[in-house]
C-alpha cells in the first residue's frame, strides 16, 4: 500500500474544497437574472376613424417593457424601433405615401410587447385625409390600450 505524504494530501484536499466552495458561492451570490415579463398583443379597440380619414403615423411608447415583434405594415412604411436596456421602448412608424395608409382594423393585435411589473403603454395615431397635413392626433393612455396574452387564440 502506497504511503501518502500527509502535507500533500492536506493541501490537495484544501485546494479542492476551496474551489468547490468558490463555485457554489459564485452561483449563490450572483445577481439574479432579470425576470422575464409577460408577452402581450396590443389592440386599439376604441380607434374610430372618420369618413375618408386614414392613419399616416403611429407611435408606441413602453415604460418597463420592450417591443418584441414589429407590426406587419404595408409597403412603403418607415419604422424606427428603440429598446433601451433600462426597459424603455419606442416604435415610430410613418407611411411614406398614401399607398401605405392604414385603416382602424389594422390596430387589432398589431404589435407584441413584453411587459414587466408596473409597465405602462401609450400610443399616438396621426390621421390625414389629404396627405398634406395631419387632421388629428388620437392619443391612447395605458387604460385605453387592450392587451391579450401572446400565443392565445
Amino acid at each position: 500500500m502506497p504511503h501518502r505524504h500527509p502535507v500533500r494530501h492536506t493541501v490537495r484536499t484544501t485546494v479542492l474544497a476551496a474551489a468547490a466552495t468558490a463555485t457554489v458561492l459564485a452561483f449563490v451570490l450572483a445577481p439574479a437574472p432579470a425576470r422575464a415579463g409577460e408577452r402581450v398583443l396590443l389592440s386599439l379597440p376604441s380607434l374610430a376613424l372618420e369618413k375618408g380619414e386614414k392613419v399616416k403615423t403611429f407611435t408606441i411608447t413602453v415604460h418597463k417593457g420592450a417591443i418584441t415583434a414589429l407590426p406587419r405594415v404595408p409597403w412603403p412604411w418607415k419604422l424606427k424601433l428603440t429598446n433601451d436596456e433600462d426597459d424603455e421602448a419606442a416604435l415610430d412608424a410613418r407611411a411614406q405615401t398614401g399607398l401605405g395608409s392604414l385603416k382602424a382594423d389594422f390596430f387589432t393585435d398589431f404589435v407584441e410587447i413584453e411587459l414587466k411589473e408596473g409597465a405602462r403603454v401609450r400610443v399616438a395615431v396621426d390621421t390625414t385625409v389629404d396627405w398634406v397635413g395631419t387632421k388629428r392626433t388620437i392619443k391612447f393612455d395605458d387604460a385605453q390600450v387592450a392587451r391579450r396574452k401572446a400565443g392565445t387564440p
